[in-house]
């Protein structure tokens, strides 16, 4: 590697069958026949789960695959550097033009290769603009240059394409073109060897661009007048289309200069994942705790007259728009063995239909028509409000009491994207055990024959 220079490799972990094991001779292997949710599985798909309680990794969403960053710096620290950042506006999905434009957004993310069961810090929506800094620490380039220092960039513009907005600033203070620094631009590969360089900056409506360089003047570079970090910003925009597939569009700084000391010469990769709409979904969790006539946590088995109270959480994924409205019902088969529920908490309403075995315990939210407009994270999902719901353990109650919950939503048109109804989630059970002496019974029989003092009553 040479001085400045920058790898990254991909490393696939393989844990032991018993790493996460108890101790002991009969102790199972992981998840009981060794394996765990990562292996044998590409880097890229997602190792997190509600329902198992296993983890995203990070960089990748695999956690069985991790990144190794060699750099090779002076010991002055990195002379280059990137940064990517996208359009965000709080409560918008990547779908909307709030979260394409910077000029229709609030505020900005740098894109991070993070990922997590919520959110991916590196996904946008084709259309979507992204920011694009290059960087470089002049105060860290040691010696007397012999070259003009270059800081440059290219991408694939089949999947992304130059917006313009060129801006040249050392220490925060822009720099003069023709003075300080000259730009140039092509349309062929760069790498190629017989790239053709155009002088000047490209117009911003120049969609056939594929890379940019702007090189310094040597001499007012290193004028002791001039100080801070030179940053080199334009915009461009994602025009691939992610209908099959989500899509990685990467873009590649490089960086060099010579001095009397050194010839440096760094690339700094980055990328954007591209994503499409996906089908929403939704999903539900539930609890249960029993509690006594006090309020005391039942630590063994249930009692008649005890208390069972239940949190349910539903939650929606992948909505694509902000503004939405959705209509959740959850719906829980009423459990044998309880009596009177009612709501203890959230904004919901509590109905009970049917008779007999085929009761049905329902919540609508509280709305006049049982809708709501949710507010919703970048990537389109939402926890909705959770139903607190409560009731009293009968004086039949006897084995294991379940209640089942599963959430079906409908969620309207919103402009152009169709209404999706019935989206319907898995089934969550909360379940506990009534204490089997709870059911025991007994009989007094009065002994009716006349006695006398001292006889025996059995």
């Amino acid at each position: 590697m040479k001085q400045n220079d920058t790898r990254i490799y991909d490393i696939a972990v393989i844990p032991d069958k018993t790493s996460f094991s108890a101790d002991g001779g009969n102790a199972l292997l992981n998840m009981g026949d060794g394996t765990e949710p990562g292996m044998n599985a590409k880097r890229d798909k997602d190792t997190g789960s509600r329902d198992t309680g296993a983890k995203s990794g990070y960089p990748y969403a695999n956690n069985d695959w991790s990144r190794a960053i060699i750099e090779r710096n002076n010991t002055r620290g990195s002379v280059f550097s990137k940064l990517l950042q996208r359009p965000y506006t709080p409560g918008k999905t990547l779908f909307d033009p709030e979260s394409q434009d910077f000029a229709k957004a609030s505020s900005d993310q740098t894109i991070i290769h993070y990922y997590s069961a919520d959110q991916n810090g590196d996904t946008v929506a084709t259309g979507t603009q992204t920011r694009v800094t290059l960087s470089m620490a002049a105060d860290r380039i040691e010696g007397v240059l012999s070259s003009d220092p270059v800081l440059g960039d290219e991408w694939d513009p089949t999947q992304q394409q130059w917006q313009g907005g060129l801006s040249v600033t050392r220490g925060g203070k822009p720099l003069d073109q023709g003075v300080d620094w000259n730009a140039s631009y092509t349309y062929d590969d760069p790498r190629s060897g017989n790239a053709a360089w155009h002088d000047g900056v490209p117009a911003d409506t120049d969609a056939k661009v594929r890379a940019i360089r702007v090189s310094f003047d040597r001499a007012r570079f290193q004028s002791a007048a001039d100080t801070g970090t030179v940053r080199v910003v334009f915009l461009t925009r994602v025009t691939v289309d992610a209908a099959r597939g989500n899509v990685k569009s990467s873009d590649t700084m490089t960086g060099e200069f010579t001095t009397d000391q050194e010839t440096a010469r760094a690339e700094g990769d980055n990328f954007i994942w591209v994503i499409a709409p996906s089908e929403p979904a939704a999903s539900i969790d539930t609890a249960v705790t029993v509690t006594d006539g006090t309020g005391t946590e039942r630590a063994d088995g249930a009692q008649p007259g005890d208390t069972a109270g239940y949190v349910i959480r539903p939650r929606l994924t992948n909505i694509q728009r902000s503004g939405t409205v959705v209509k959740p019902t959850i719906t829980v088969p009423y459990p044998d063995g309880l009596l009177d529920p009612v709501m203890a908490g959230g904004p919901w309403k509590l109905t009970i239909s049917g008779s007999g075995a085929g009761r049905t315990i329902t919540f609508t939210y509280d709305s006049p028509d049982g809708t709501l407009i949710p507010e919703l994270g970048v990537d389109g999902s939402v926890d909705l409000p959770a139903i607190e719901w409560r009731a009293t353990v009968g004086n039949k109650a006897a084995g294991t009491i379940s209640a089942a919950a599963t959430q079906t939503t409908d969620i309207a048109q919103n402009g152009t994207v169709p209404a999706h109804p019935q989206v319907t989630s898995n089934t969550a059970v909360a379940q506990f055990i009534v204490d089997a002496k709870a059911g025991e019974t007994g009989a007094l029989n009065a002994l009716t024959s006349k006695t006398d003092i001292g006889d025996s009553l059995s």
